[in-house]
């Protein structure tokens, strides 16, 4: 099976040695993403719903990279730094999922960086 890989611009892709996403025939992998550049610059300060915003531009760019979009989604892991943000989170998700309705699972977790509030791993399927 061929796979098609999108890089992770982030300055600890090479270290833990992942791609942003990977496809595999029609299944998509979007690795968990945050608001972070190249650089490893938060973007969207210590407002969740601006991280989200900025995350989820990511995620649907990785998607387009390998040929889909944010239509073709099934499941969403949304992972949180902080759980009483979920309404400002869910706010920025809903505005690009609601008729999607994808799969979603929600959690509370520690981040590789303090700053980061807020990631999304996104599981695809690509019929075309």
């Amino acid at each position: 099976m061929n796979r098609q890989l999108v890089p992770a611009k982030t300055p600890w892709a090479s270290e833990l040695a992942y791609s942003r996403a990977v496809r595999a025939g029609c299944f998509v992998a979007v690795s968990q993403t945050s608001a972070s550049d190249e650089n490893g610059m938060i973007h969207g300060g210590s407002d969740a719903y601006a991280q989200a915003v900025h995350a989820l531009d990511r995620v649907e760019l990785a998607l387009q990279a390998v040929g889909g979009e944010l239509t073709d989604t099934i499941r969403v892991r949304i992972s949180m730094a902080n759980h009483a943000d979920w309404e400002r989170v869910a706010k920025a998700f809903s505005e690009r999922f609601r008729e999607i309705q994808p799969a979603v699972s929600l959690y509370e977790t520690p981040m590789v960086s303090s700053d980061i509030l807020v990631e999304f791993e996104v599981d695809a399927v690509i019929e075309r």
